[in-house]
């Protein structure tokens, strides 16, 4: 076995390697966010507990989260950059990596999309996001 692993190629390896590390990596971070939200929120419902043990009013807690203000073109913005930086590192970078041009440049036109949708989106609704017009917010 250990011959066998020896003279087998390590370019296939490579090829396989870097889909999975992408992978991993990317889905840790919203695992990492969900853990800790959950934790945030457990803090302050031992602390909501705490307070109503000693005699606090529940009705006189806050419960809601403030939040800043909405930065509704945001999110597209940042999307549209990755899309068109992944097509461009395709176009105008030689990466070396063979097989990897495709997953490329959909990742960018995937991304790109979703970006050019966020803005749109963000652009329609405008109206319902500024403070001035009264909308729901």
């Amino acid at each position: 076995m250990i011959a066998f692993l020896a003279q087998s190629d390590q370019s296939q390896f490579m090829g396989l390697l870097l889909p999975i590390i992408v992978i991993t990596l990317s889905m840790g971070i919203p695992i990492v966010a969900i853990i800790t939200e959950h934790l945030q929120k457990q803090q302050k419902m031992r602390l909501m507990e705490k307070a109503i043990e000693h005699g606090a009013d529940p009705g006189a807690l806050e419960v809601q989260e403030k939040s800043g203000p909405r930065l509704p073109y945001r999110s597209g913005m940042v999307c549209l950059a990755i899309g068109v930086a992944l097509v461009a590192g395709d176009r105008f970078i030689d990466i070396g990596l063979v097989g990897f041009h495709l997953p490329l440049v959909v990742g960018g036109l995937i991304t790109g999309a979703v970006g050019i949708a966020l803005l749109i989106n963000d652009y329609i609704n405008r109206d319902r996001f500024d403070d001035r017009t009264g909308g729901a917010c």
